[in-house]
């Protein structure tokens, strides 16, 4: 079955308090406004902030950091 969703891959880069260092993971996420930079998260960071399934965040492209 094909997903109605196109999935990408967005970068999270943080200071983990846990790690204590800067850290650097992608997460998944379906595309829901690409114009305005929106994506819904579709799994969890392992280290990171407050994040979840199914929140819609910000995100925007970044040639140095794909």
């Amino acid at each position: 079955m094909k997903s109605k969703h196109q999935q990408v891959k967005i970068l999270l880069r943080y200071y983990s308090s846990l790690l204590e260092e800067e850290t650097v993971e992608t997460l998944w996420a379906n595309v829901v406004d690409e114009a305005k930079g929106h994506y819904k998260i579709d799994n969890i960071p392992f280290h990171g902030p407050l994040l979840a399934s199914d929140d819609i965040v910000w995100a925007e492209y970044d040639d140095v950091e794909q």
